[in-house]
C-alpha cells in the first residue's frame, strides 16, 4: 500500500470533544470526514487514514491494536504533548509492534503514525545514531517537559543526517546535470561534423557522377574514331594514304 508515500485516501477523523480545543487540527485535509463512532476497522477495504484524538491511553492502544491487523489503514494518533506527555510512554509498545511508525510534534500536538504495512526503505536507511519512534516516545514519556534536552539532541542529529543526505543528493544531481549538458554539447558538435561529412560526400558523389558522364562521352567518341580509322584502313585509298605517311615519317 502506498498510503504512507502520500497517495489519495479516505481521511476519517475521530476526535474526542473533551480534547478538541487542546489540539491543532489544521493539518487535516479539507475533505476529512469527522465521525462520532469508530468504523469497523476489520471491514475497511480501501486506503484509509484514520485520525484519532483521545486522552485515554487504554483506548488509544486498543484502537492501535485493531488497526495493525488491517494493511489498508494508516492510523494517526494525536494528543497535546504538553498536557499529556505520559501518553507517549504508554504508546511506545504499540509503536514497537507496528511495521511502520513515525512520530513528530507540530504546534504542541503530537502525531504518532502507525501502519501494518511496513516501509522497508525508511527502516533500512535509519542509522544507529537516529532514534527509532519507540525510543522517541519513551524519551518524551519519561520527562515532564515537552522537549527534553536529550530528545532535542536526537532531533538535531536526525535533522543533520537528513540535511547531509540532502546536500549529497543535491551535489549528485548537479554533477549528473553537468555531465548531461556536456554530453549534449558533444553530441551537437558530432552532429555538426557528421552533417559536414555528409555534405562533402554528396559533393564528391556529384563530381564523380559528372566525371562518369564525361568518361562515357569520351569512350563513345573514341569508338567512333576507331571505327572511322578501321574503315579508312580497309579501303584502297586509305591503305595508300597510310603507306605514304609511313614512308614520309621514315625519311624524317
Amino acid at each position: 500500500m502506498q498510503l504512507i508515500a502520500g497517495s489519495p485516501a479516505v481521511v476519517l477523523a475521530y476526535i474526542d470533544s473533551a480534547v478538541m480545543d487542546e489540539l491543532d487540527l489544521r493539518f487535516l485535509p479539507s475533505e476529512s470526514r469527522f465521525i462520532q463512532e469508530l468504523p469497523q476497522i476489520e471491514e475497511i477495504s480501501c486506503p484509509t487514514r484514520l485520525v484519532v484524538a483521545n486522552s485515554d491511553p487504554v483506548i488509544l492502544n486498543s484502537i492501535a491494536d485493531r488497526v495493525l491487523q488491517n494493511t489498508d489503514v494508516v492510523l494517526e494518533l494525536i494528543w497535546n504533548i504538553e498536557r499529556r506527555s505520559d501518553i507517549a510512554h504508554a504508546l511506545s509498545p504499540v509503536a514497537e509492534r507496528a511495521n511502520f511508525s513515525q512520530f513528530r510534534v507540530v504546534e504542541g500536538t503530537a502525531h504518532l503514525l502507525l501502519s501494518a504495512s511496513g516501509d522497508q526503505e525508511i527502516s533500512a536507511k535509519r542509522p544507529g545514531l537516529i532514534p527509532s519512534t519507540p525510543e522517541l516516545l519513551e524519551e518524551i514519556g519519561s520527562e515532564s517537559v515537552p522537549m527534553p534536552p536529550q530528545l532535542f539532541k536526537q532531533l538535531l542529529w536526525r535533522y543533520s543526517y537528513l540535511l547531509e543526505h540532502f546536500d549529497d543528493a543535491n551535489s549528485k544531481y548537479d554533477n549528473v546535470f553537468s555531465q548531461l549538458e556536456r554530453v549534449k554539447r558533444e553530441k551537437k558538435a558530432q552532429d555538426l561534423e557528421l552533417k559536414a561529412v555528409q555534405e562533402e560526400v554528396a559533393d564528391l558523389s556529384s563530381v564523380n557522377s559528372d566525371l562518369d558522364g564525361k568518361l562515357r562521352e569520351l569512350d563513345s567518341e573514341h569508338s567512333k574514331l576507331q571505327s572511322s580509322y578501321n574503315a579508312l584502313a580497309s579501303s584502297k585509298l586509305g591503305s595508300m594514304t597510310l603507306k605514304y605517311w609511313a614512308r614520309r615519317n621514315n625519311r624524317a
